[in-house]
């Protein structure tokens, strides 16, 4: 845990993205594990983002739509950046976004794992739900996980609400700002974002055709 904390809020944001980025993945995978091995086929559909849903059959509208559904996680992420925690005041402040974007790697996981998908597709081996998050041109799931993970980066220095141990204080939000490295990351992260949204919108037509 300690190795954790350090890491995903350390101060330099390539320390930080690298360490976001590998307990995300580790995360996702023992819930992709997990998932396929002990629960039930279709465990989460209907009640998260696997749930069934209509999109267009306009790629354009539907990429739209996908991407204006997919921004529920990133304001669920930009809500939670506005609060920080630590025991101490030799901590590093952890924030509470980066919390929600590994509640949200927990559902990934258990949705690719228990194949919980919104359009029917047939179930398959583990090893191949895995080696199909490389199929970039396929499946939006490395585009748009790696787009939240950027965008986690960029805010997770930026909270309002700091509580260290019982002492809370709260910062104006006019002192928000985003130097270089932070806005690159947040545009970098809605490009990957939307262009997964637009590969999914084509590999759900393409199913659905």
């Amino acid at each position: 845990m300690k190795i954790f904390k350090i890491g995903v809020s350390h101060q330099n944001i390539l320390i930080r993205l690298l360490s976001i980025m590998f307990f995300y993945w580790l995360i996702f995978s023992l819930c992709v594990t997990l998932s396929h091995i002990f629960l039930p086929e279709g465990f989460l559909k209907g009640v998260n983002t696997g749930g069934k849903t209509a999109f267009s059959s306009n790629v354009i509208i539907s990429t739209f739509q996908i991407f204006l559904y997919n921004v529920i996680s990133l304001v669920a992420i930009i809500i939670g950046s506005l609060f920080a925690k630590r025991k101490n005041e030799k901590e590093n402040f952890l924030s509470l976004g980066i919390q929600v974007l590994f509640v949200l790697a927990i559902i990934f996981g258990v949705t690719l794992g228990t194949n919980s998908f919104g359009v029917e597709v047939d179930n398959t081996s583990l090893v191949n739900k895995f080696l199909g998050l490389f199929s970039v041109f396929k499946y939006s799931a490395l585009w748009e996980t790696t787009g939240l993970i950027l965008f986690t980066t960029a805010f997770s220095q930026k909270a309002l609400v700091l509580t260290t141990g019982k002492k809370t204080i709260t910062k104006s939000i006019r002192k928000w700002s985003f130097n270089k490295n932070e806005v690159f990351l947040i545009l970098i992260g809605l490009t990957l974002m939307i262009i997964g949204a637009f590969i999914e919108s084509n590999s759900i037509i393409f199913l659905n055709s």
